[in-house]
């Protein structure tokens, strides 16, 4: 009789050991509206447990709905929670498995299926269905029969109410014990008499000795000073889903001889388990989404709660978690303990295991708010002893007022979208009036470098300054950087305005989504994460057309395009410092002491460093010039450095542990390949039709069925969101038509590329419209609501560096094939090298080459382009199959996520 399990004829191996302490019989999580299984809630719950400090868990008990779920569906909880542990890093906590079935037969089978799964011990209910003819031989039988052939060691599960009223007397739990494979008992008939019988006979484990290894639990929470009195090893309580580190310091303290404290701790913790006791499952499902932001609802046929008994859970349960959110960081049971017993204690060890480790601390919670969904997910928490924060969930709006400071957030969107592709068709007239056609990528990769690094550290501003200010301060700085550009003299102040306005596009593009996130449901982000995927879309694609355009129909030409920007963007911060008033996460540390600017400065020198080389490269030096040689492996170092720091910083830009979850991942790298695929596309093919001859305006014309596409797909692809929740297969047929309009680019001919690059851009706006709804609410359903702002800063870094390096690797491709090809067919013709850098640096030289060099240097030209297609076709290869391994996560259709 051990808690490792050992039989006689072998049939249960040696398991993970029982500790003494706290178990939890979790809760089994399903989706809201489907009722399938949510794994990832499922496995985010026994990470929780786990960190919590709890000894076990114990899986489809009667907590855990097992009567509702499918032979199959238990085998996935168990294996599911089997995989959160060991990756969470608790190999060695124990699993018990609710087996019971109707047979001797179902019994053992299914205990084999979990053993498999992970399981090491089984928790069995006596038989009940045949009520009348289950006496005590019956039930005795039964479990011997199991426990002979059972694959892994038994718990006996004495809970009358039940099984029709069947209760195991002690006289047969002593009976049973003496069975090799059966190692334990939990008593959920709150006999706590009959406990200490039993414990007593069969010299129970307890905290004080070891025994014989037999394991006697307590069945309930609000006797756990009791059972240990009575000698037990253990409680096995469903309150320990909601308030474990209470649970696991009553008994820490008990174990440690401070009893006073221990029984002054239980009357907090019997009075905060009465009503989730009263509410059943149902009620302890709504007090897990209360205060850790998931928790749903139980399968029907029970009952959801009215929104009046959730009220008096919270109610009922807020002098207990308000000590159980204080715990691992503040001992403030200790103070309400010593009012309690008029004594005071000495200072508690810091090193018990209830403590979690500092990173994975809950927040103190803050007192003075009555609004349980305002705590942060512990298990989400980022912080440390000296950095807690709250999560504030808005409220929902009045749809009007909505409406008004979306479309505001929009304008400024629009606009910044505008100006990420404006240079599309702007480049070569700028970079020729400068005489720089060479350095022209530097115009947009300036923009986009100052985007890329602006958008990550936008989530932790506005967090701690909130959404509001944060907009106005992004409109200025776009202001400021259009202004600079449409006055600039030289080409080094129109590359500082790009930087500038970069800085203020980035805040615009990611702070409008964070303000969709705070404010609608995620399963309603669909249809408004389409809408605003439009305006971003819409912008991009009009970008060069409207660039075209004014550069060739007004005298102020190009110029004009970045001025006629200011006052819109003027206007729209007037409105944001009006409309939205979005509250800001509380801190108790300096703001600026959060904010992670070490991961601003190597996002920036990486990208600096990298642009750098790749511009260079084969186009300014030779690649095997030291510039070259320094710079790229000098990124790389950064970019290893970065992920080194933001692994350790405490308020990371970009939390490692959670970009590196699957769905996070895939999400972020196939926006970046996508992106990359997508902008430097909207980048050469306007360059490419104006080689061909077309004028600046015609080629943004050619981007507009892109226009097309990115609203039909956008809107589409919310829309279906909404109805079905589902999102993979959306992402996968989004990169597939991405694919497609590469593809008809590679078919254009300068004969057909009038025709053709139009349908091209429909599949990719299309495309590209699709995957940025798709997997932005990847993301987001992927990760905690305290988190969104964070993630979604991923996602809006990923797509700006994909931004940035396309256009920079489009241009190394074509610059060396176009230098390559030039020098191949002309380099022996006199002057030479300074005819090719005219023709290389100047679109205007194509108007008047030498006699008999316009075909070879047209055909050198299609060469470069089609080196270009091949290379945007290999990126969105790449964010095909990156989307493709993303997992399905729920989404949920209230602000929080019920």
């Amino acid at each position: 009789m051990t808690a490792n399990g050992s039989t006689s004829n072998g049939q249960a191996a040696s398991r993970r050991p029982l500790p003494c302490g706290i178990y939890a019989p979790t809760m089994t999580f399903f989706d809201s509206e489907t009722e399938d299984l949510d794994i990832p809630t499922i496995k985010k719950h026994a990470e929780r447990l786990a960190k919590a400090g709890l000894a076990g868990l114990v899986i489809m008990g009667s907590n855990g709905e097992a009567v509702h779920c499918t032979r199959e569906e238990k085998i996935a909880v168990v294996k599911a929670s089997r995989e959160a542990l060991n990756e969470a890093g608790f190999e060695s906590t124990p699993i018990i498995f609710g087996a019971t079935e109707g047979s001797v037969r179902g019994t053992i089978e299914l205990t084999r299926l979990a053993v498999d799964a992970g399981a090491d011990y089984t928790l069995l209910l006596p038989p009940s269905y045949y009520r009348p003819q289950m006496d005590e031989e019956a039930v005795v039988n039964y479990f011997l029969a199991v426990a002979d052939k059972s694959a892994a060691p038994i718990i006996l599960y004495n809970y009358p109410g039940a099984v029709s009223g069947v209760d195991l007397d002690s006289d047969v739990i002593i009976k049973l014990a003496e069975h090799p494979n059966i190692v334990g008992t939990k008593f959920t008939c709150g006999n706590t008499g009959k406990l200490t019988r039993v414990a007593r006979a069969t010299n129970a484990k307890t905290p004080f000795q070891e025994g014989s290894g037999y394991m006697a639990f307590g069945g309930m929470c609000d006797f756990t000073v009791q059972t240990l009195v009575s000698g037990g090893s253990g409680i096995i309580a469903g309150g320990a889903n909601v308030m474990p580190k209470v649970c696991a310091r009553v008994w820490n303290l008990y174990s440690e001889g401070k009893r006073d404290e221990a029984e002054a701790l239980q009357k907090i913790l019997s009075r905060g388990d009465w009503p989730l006791t009263k509410a059943a499952i149902a009620g302890t499902k709504a007090a897990i989404q209360s205060y850790y932001g998931y928790g749903g609802y139980p399968r029907r046929p029970l009952k959801r709660l009215e929104k009046a008994r959730i009220s008096a859970i919270e109610e009922g349960t807020k002098e207990v978690m308000e000590v159980e959110m204080s715990l691992g960081r503040v001992n403030t049971y200790r103070k309400i303990a010593g009012e309690q017993k008029g004594a005071s204690s000495p200072p508690m060890d810091p090193e018990q295991p209830s403590q979690p480790n500092p990173s994975e601390q809950t927040p103190l919670l803050q007192p003075q708010s009555d609004s349980p969904a305002a705590r942060e997910s512990p298990e989400e928490n980022e912080g440390s002893d000296q950095e807690q924060e709250r999560t504030v969930v808005a409220k929902q709006l009045p749809f009007r007022r909505l409406a008004l400071i979306m479309a505001t957030s929009w304008l400024g969107v629009f606009l910044g979208a505008i100006d990420s592709t404006i240079i599309a068709t702007l480049s070569a007239p700028i970079s020729s009036e400068f005489k720089s056609l060479s350095l022209m990528s530097w115009l947009a990769t300036a923009y986009l470098i100052s985007n890329a690094a602006c958008q990550p550290v936008s989530g932790r501003l506005t967090d701690i300054f909130g959404r509001g200010p944060g907009l106005v301060f992004s409109n200025i700085f776009f202001a400021a950087g259009n202004l600079i550009c449409g006055l600039a003299k030289d080409q080094s102040v129109m590359i500082l305005g790009r930087v500038i306005a970069g800085i203020g596009g980035g805040g615009l593009m990611s702070i409008s989504t964070f303000l969709g996130s705070d404010l609608i449901p995620l399963r309603q982000r669909g249809v408004v994460q389409g809408i605003g995927n439009l305006c971003y879309g819409s912008g991009a694609m009009l970008g060069g057309i409207f660039g075209g355009a004014v550069n060739d129909h007004t005298k102020w030409g190009w110029r004009l395009a970045f001025l006629v920007q200011v006052p819109p963007v003027l206007f729209s911060a007037v409105a944001v410092s009006i409309l939205v008033r979005v509250p800001p996460k509380q801190s108790d540390k300096s703001y600026l002491a959060r904010i992670d600017f070490g991961g601003v400065f190597l996002t920036v020198t990486f990208l600096v460093l990298l642009l750098l080389g790749l511009n260079a490269g084969g186009n300014l030096v030779p690649w095997t010039h030291p510039l070259v040689l320094t710079t790229i492996p000098l990124a790389l170092v950064a970019f290893a450095t970065f992920l080194w720091w933001e692994s350790r910083v405490v308020q990371p830009i970009i939390p490692v542990r959670l970009l590196l979850t699957r769905t996070v991942l895939s999400a972020c790298l196939c926006n970046l390949f996508c992106t990359m695929a997508v902008m430097a596309g909207l980048f050469y093919v306007p360059l490419y039709l104006q080689v061909i001859g077309d004028t600046a305006t015609g080629a943004g014309l050619k981007i507009l069925p892109s226009q097309l596409g990115i609203s039909i797909a956008s809107i589409g692809a919310g829309y279906t969101m909404k109805r079905t929740g589902k999102y993979v297969k959306l992402g996968i047929a989004s990169l597939v038509s991405v694919i497609v309009g590469i593809v008809v680019f590679l078919l254009q001919t300068p004969g057909t590329a009038y025709a053709l690059s139009g349908l091209g851009f429909f599949f990719v706006g299309a495309g590209y419209g699709a995957m940025l709804t798709t997997t932005l609410l990847a993301c987001i359903a992927a990760v905690d609501h305290s988190q969104q702002a964070v993630i979604t800063s991923a996602t809006y870094l990923a797509r700006s560096l994909g931004g940035t390096v396309g256009i920079t690797i489009g241009s190394a491709v074509y610059q060396n094939i176009l230098r390559t090809r030039l020098w191949e067919r002309f380099g022996d013709e006199p002057d030479a090298e300074e005819k090719i850098r005219s023709i290389r640096n100047d679109l205007d030289a194509l108007k008047h080459l030498p006699e008999g060099w316009r075909e070879g240097v047209v055909q050198s030209f299609m060469e470069a382009f089609r080196g270009v297609w091949l290379t945007l076709l290999g990126m969105a290869v790449l964010a095909l199959i990156f989307v493709s391994l993303m997992r399905q996560h729920t989404l949920h259709s209230t602000l929080d996520r019920r």
